[in-house]
């Protein structure tokens, strides 16, 4: 499994240091984070800055390169999208449009990622984009992704919501949870930029 928390791991000496100070603002939100976790579950409510953190950590992802066990560097595969989006998406492949990826074909993406990020989850309303959500979120967990998910629901709320067994809370579980509290500071654009300033 890639981690995407180990920018040793992932990313060249010069973005170190924007790594490192987006990984301690994640683990400042992540009480009691999991050793050696799959990946991070912010939720809380809108406007608190879980999709601007989750999208640093993907755009770093996206210009970095992955270290492979046999010494050489490849580019760094990533499925990410707005649950709405990715909806829209699948519907619009059911209605013939041939720009649009089908289930299959997200599903196939999600398996061969190296970082996987499904932001807003639990947002979508009727029965097919429900299904669809779930479906993506279970390849991803059970994927060697790194996995970003954010929401407003809690773990337990999202696996109500889709009506999961047990199964999707476990997988959950190793994720690295962080919950985005009202009374906490929100991290606004201004405050990662402060933030990153002093990296």
């Amino acid at each position: 499994m890639n981690d995407l928390f180990n920018p040793d791991t992932w990313c060249k000496d010069f973005q170190r240091p924007y790594w490192r100070t987006l990984v301690e603002i994640s683990n400042a939100r992540c009480q009691g984070a999991n050793p050696g976790s799959r990946g991070v579950f912010w939720h809380g409510a809108p406007g608190v800055g879980k999709t601007f953190l989750a999208e640093q950590f993907c755009e770093m992802a996206r210009r970095s390169k992955l270290r492979m066990p046999e010494g050489y560097w490849r580019e760094v595969k990533l499925f990410a999208g707005n649950v709405l989006d990715l909806v829209a998406e699948l519907q619009a492949a059911i209605g013939k449009d041939k720009n649009a990826r089908t289930q299959f074909e997200m599903l196939r993406e999600i398996k061969e990622a190296d970082v996987v990020f499904l932001d807003d989850l639990g947002r979508e309303r009727e029965n097919f984009g429900q299904s669809a959500m779930f479906n993506l979120l279970d390849r991803a967990l059970a994927s060697n992704a790194t996995v970003i998910v954010t929401s407003n629901r809690t773990a337990k709320e999202l696996a109500d919501y889709y009506g999961a067994d047990a199964g999707l809370r476990s997988r959950l579980s190793a994720l690295k949870a962080g919950e985005w509290a009202a009374d906490l500071p929100n991290l606004r654009k201004a405050a990662v930029a402060e933030a990153l300033a002093r990296a």
